[in-house]
């Protein structure tokens, strides 16, 4: 008792009381409290987007691009000079024209006269032709009448030889006989020469025929060259002519094309080409792939602009000779046969466009049989493995091996079975064993 009173009467012991006593209040109520009820935690399933895997029927198929263009292409150039008298009116830029139908004409007045002036040449060369072969034909004649006077002229100079050992001509008449049959045969001689220089006058004659027959030929052609008629149904392209304008050979005046037919040239590397090639394809030689792989593949071609979406049928019609240089690629050349439509037809027109030269487009070219494969989505595929769920949900990782890889599909060779439900995209994290929630 002394020692609390004592303690109390003390002023640095003043804050021990007070403690005692929150002690004793803090045991009072820790005795009377209950305990918490505890709650077990359980394991979350993640939710994943799921597929399940199964075979399906696939055309291989590879994606390139190029530019379209023209089948072909002609540049209007002038045969011939000359001040341009007539222009077809639809000669501008843009405008269609046909097959047959009139350009433009040059002034044809200096051809016709040279064609004139040929043709007198030809008509010369022919008449002397004729006169050098009626000359030859009555030199026969006169040869064989001095041929005959000849013969006379040897029988008077045997008949007075037979006189003259009979002693009835004298001398003189003898000598005469001589030198008559000896000057008949000098006028045979002499035609028999002439007559065998005709041969080759009448070849230098019949030359200068045909000479002067290709002259005529040239001054034809060149006018007919004077009128320029077109080639084939196609698109003018910079056009410069004009009625009045002096041309010279060999100027260009515009260019025609082909738009019947457009052509796209398109580039993919070998290990594209391979996933459309057929099995032994790749022993194939270029010539080769023209006649057996080439007709086995369908193009689809794509043109857009904007929001607007064109698709045309095409066919791979040829490869260049050989890989591009820089980007070692092959080209492969695709044929767009433009369908022809009413240009009055509003509704015609926008329903069936044709595919402009020019045309920035998309190419597809696609196996014609499909095959069956075990192609998952290429998202599913990490480093050569996918995310597989088990019967318990639980996630699991996979190693395949692929096939090839098709645009957004990866064909799978070996690892994973039909039926399979595998993630859709790899899920981060991916914990081996976790649990998931399938969303398909």
């Amino acid at each position: 008792m002394e020692f609390l009173i004592r303690l109390l009467s003390s002023r640095r012991l003043l804050w021990i009381p007070p403690v005692m006593v929150g002690i004793a209040v803090f045991g009072f109520f820790v005795s009377r409290k209950r305990e918490l009820p505890r709650k077990v935690l359980e394991e979350v399933a993640r939710p994943i987007e799921v597929i399940e895997v199964q075979m399906q029927d696939l055309a291989p198929s590879v994606t390139g691009y190029g530019s379209a263009g023209p089948s072909r292409r002609w540049s209007a150039m002038a045969e011939v000079s000359g001040r341009i008298i007539a222009i077809n009116p639809k000669l501008e830029t843009g405008n269609r024209i046909s097959e047959g139908e009139f350009l433009f004409k040059i002034d044809p007045t200096d051809y016709k006269l040279r064609l004139s002036q040929r043709q007198s040449d030809l008509a010369v060369a022919k008449a002397s032709l004729n006169e050098l072969l009626a000359s030859e034909k009555a030199d026969k004649r006169s040869l064989q009448i001095e041929r005959d006077l000849l013969e006379v002229s040897r029988r008077d100079l045997e008949r007075n030889q037979d006189l003259k050992r009979q002693n009835f001509v004298s001398d003189s008449e003898l000598e005469s006989t001589r030198m008559s049959v000896l000057m008949q045969q000098q006028a045979v001689q002499r035609l028999e020469n002439s007559l065998s220089l005709y041969a080759s006058k009448i070849d230098s004659r019949s030359a200068q025929i045909e000479l002067a027959n290709s002259r005529v030929a040239e001054a034809q052609r060149d006018l007919d060259r004077t009128e320029v008629i077109c080639p084939f149904t196609g698109t003018l392209s910079d056009v410069s002519v004009e009625v009045g304008q002096v041309v010279a050979p060999n100027q260009t005046l515009f260019e025609m094309h082909d738009t019947s037919i457009i052509e796209i040239e398109t580039h993919f590397s070998l290990s594209q080409l391979q996933r459309v090639l057929p099995e032994g394809g790749d022993r194939y030689t270029a010539s080769s792939m023209l006649e057996h792989w080439l007709p086995q593949l369908q193009a689809e071609v794509v043109a857009s602009s904007g929001d607007v979406v064109h698709r045309y049928s095409g066919r791979p019609l040829r490869i260049t000779e050989s890989l591009d240089a820089q980007t070692r690629t092959l080209g492969v050349v695709i044929a767009v046969e433009n369908r022809q439509f009413d240009t009055s037809d509003e509704t015609n027109f926008q329903a069936v466009p044709e595919l402009r030269s020019g045309t920035f487009c998309e190419v597809r070219l696609q196996t014609q049989q499909s095959i069956p494969v075990l192609a998952v989505p290429r998202s599913a595929v990490e480093d050569g493995h996918l995310y597989r769920i088990d019967g318990d949900n639980r996630l699991h990782r996979e190693a395949v091996e692929l096939a090839r890889v098709i645009d957004e599909l990866a064909i799978i060779a070996a690892g994973l079975e039909p039926g399979s439900i595998i993630a859709r995209r790899p899920p981060l994290p991916a914990i081996e064993g976790m649990l998931v929630e399938p969303i398909r």
